[in-house]
């Protein structure tokens, strides 16, 4: 990272064989290699959750290409790559939605909940998934959640969408109303989230919420 150019770039995938008990994690670096940018050489972290349990192993990365294996009873519930965040690359691990929506919820990973969540805003709409997000945008007492699932329910899209997220317009923290506000201006032709808006715009005693609804309008 210091004397050449270029981050890695990761593309993660696992996979669990119940007959051998065994996770499968491979780690591709996709960056362009060249005389500026190498293959990078690196520890990654990889963290298993399954109920309350949970265990952490760390791998040497030296190659385009790494399988690691994680001797497991069970199928976790979840993984993840790199669970504290310290590691400076970009990282795609894509999880089934039944693994995001338990990641959602891990009250000890505030940057894997976010980026769950940010993956189911891009699944296709289920029953699981609103529920889950409407819950957290209701109730999670963190505001950057809060925050992030006003913005997935609003990449779902759809009155059920619209209507979780302007639950998120009585939120006590301003800046989760204000990203309330942006999402419901991403509901395009929706006279319901219009009018919310132009209430909004109108009335609040914020100048600031008033500038937004505008802006999102």
């Amino acid at each position: 990272w210091i004397d050449h150019g270029g981050h890695p770039e990761l593309s993660v995938a696992s996979e669990y064989n119940s007959d051998q008990q065994m996770l499968t994690v491979n780690i591709d670096q996709t960056q362009t290699v060249d005389d500026v940018t190498p293959i990078f050489r690196f520890p990654v972290e990889i963290e298993w959750v399954n109920g309350d349990k949970r265990g952490r192993v760390t791998y040497e990365i030296t190659e385009m290409t790494a399988a690691c294996y994680i001797p497991l009873p069970n199928e976790p519930d979840y993984v993840l790559i790199d669970p504290d965040g310290w590691l400076l690359a970009e990282i795609e691990y894509k999880q089934p939605t039944a693994a995001l929506l338990k990641q959602a919820g891990d009250a000890e990973r505030v940057l894997a909940r976010r980026d769950a969540i940010v993956q189911l805003g891009s699944k296709s709409p289920s029953d699981d998934i609103m529920a889950t997000l409407t819950r957290i945008l209701r109730y999670d007492p963190m505001s950057g959640i809060r925050s992030a699932a006003a913005d997935a329910l609003a990449e779902l899209g759809g009155e059920d969408a619209r209507d979780s997220v302007m639950v998120g317009l009585v939120d006590s923290d301003p800046n989760v109303r204000n990203r309330v506000i942006y999402a419901l201006g991403s509901f395009e032709g929706d006279e319901v989230a219009y009018t919310a808006l132009e209430r909004i715009a109108t009335s609040s005693e914020l100048d600031a919420l008033r500038g937004s609804a505008i802006d999102a309008a």
